[in-house]
């Protein structure tokens, strides 16, 4: 959409009104402005500009616009609540970065099925009511889906993978927008007694999933369990993250401050400098990842195997963590708190403003992408901007 660009009539009094050597600013009150559409028959029609507050320009091209006068000093993005009314409570978000977006998270009953949302505009979510959806396996409690990931970007067709109680991995293959493809079971070497907590899908489709005791990668199609997260109770790893520049850097966080690094294969503690229960993480590159958890807890690592704390924003427990890249953070957490770190030299994170500033919901997961970032968690709750 190329945005019109608006030249205004009233440069002259301006220009009269600064030539006033000393004077305050000018201040132009209550004075009428002639309608000069088709005066003297010259056609002066303009065409308006559309109002930009909250305008999502999600998918527009403005390659080649002059935003000249149009777009000046405009504020940041503000977020906006598109939460939905329900008991469930979200853990998860993707998104393919254009729009199509899933919210995965807890099951009300035994006999209910998970939360599985969808989104085709990244504004209004549904029930993903696609072919053979993921389901409690038969005869065991509430079927929480806690994980999610795929490639981004993503693909039409996916694959889009999540994962969950009961040692459940699932994969989706079709048309993800449509729903015209179909969820299956995947198997895994996790056990019905283990969660799997989270996911990762490396750029070349290589997937990592991490849980309770359970560690494992997907080449092709077969699932292989990997060494270094095996005691379930001790070893539970919550989630896991990575990147691909040459090889593999994965990195996966768990309970007691535990930190496991792999480069593909097994996994091998670092020491991370703390004990509190660490919940995200997120590897930009092999030589910048970060890692929060309980009690506002932030560590940053250069890939050494060495981790820093950075300074405290709040004591609220941080949940997950994501970047639109290294210049742009996003942490979310318990107590309504949404952290933003601009630049990736710097270690100071700001609070970020909500649409109800006494919103004092837990926020479980982030997604962050250059067209939108997504925030979910407590009681339907999703953020968007």
């Amino acid at each position: 959409m190329m945005l019109p660009v608006l030249r205004a009539g009233l440069g002259a009094l301006v220009a009269a009104s600064l030539a006033c050597a000393g004077c305050g600013p000018p201040v132009v009150e209550n004075v009428p402005i002639k309608d000069l559409s088709a005066e003297d028959g010259e056609d002066l029609s303009v065409t308006p500009i559309p109002d930009l507050a909250g305008a999502d320009l999600t998918g527009e091209d403005l390659a080649g616009a002059d935003l000249t006068g149009v777009i000046q000093d405009m504020p940041p993005r503000a977020w906006v609540d598109v939460s939905i009314p329900i008991a469930n409570d979200f853990y998860s978000v993707w998104s393919n970065n254009a729009g199509l977006a899933y919210i995965v998270g807890t099951a009300t009953s035994p006999s209910a099925p998970p939360a599985l949302y969808k989104s085709v505009n990244g504004m209004t979510f549904a029930i993903d009511s696609g072919s053979a959806r993921p389901t409690s396996p038969t005869g065991t409690g509430n079927f929480n889906v806690l994980g999610i990931g795929g490639l981004l970007p993503g693909p039409p067709t996916g694959p889009l993978y999540v994962t969950g109680k009961f040692g459940q991995i699932w994969s989706y293959t079709g048309d993800l927008a449509a729903g015209t493809g179909s969820w299956v079971a995947q198997t895994n070497p996790a056990t019905a007694t283990q969660t799997v907590w989270n996911v990762w899908v490396a750029p070349d489709g290589v997937c990592f999933a991490v849980g309770n005791g359970f560690a494992a990668r997907k080449d092709t199609t077969t699932w292989s369990a990997l060494t270094g997260i095996t005691t379930p109770g001790t070893d539970v790893a919550n989630n896991v993250s990575g990147s691909k520049a040459g090889g593999y850097s994965i990195y996966a966080v768990g309970n007691g401050g535990k930190i496991w690094y792999s480069t593909g294969g097994a996994f091998a503690a670092q020491t991370s400098g703390v004990t509190t229960d660490l919940y995200g993480v997120v590897a930009f590159s092999a030589t910048d990842i970060y890692a929060v958890g309980l009690g506002g807890v932030i560590l940053h690592s250069t890939g050494t195997g060495t981790w820093t704390q950075q300074p405290k924003v709040v004591n609220d427990d941080l949940e997950a963590i994501a970047g639109v890249n290294a210049d742009e953070i996003y942490i979310a957490g318990a107590g309504g708190a949404i952290l933003k770190k601009t630049g990736a030299a710097s270690t100071t994170w700001v609070k970020e403003t909500l649409p109800n500033p006494l919103d004092a919901r837990v926020f479980n997961g982030v997604w962050a992408g250059t067209k939108a970032i997504y925030v979910v968690g407590q009681s339907g709750a999703i953020l968007r901007k």
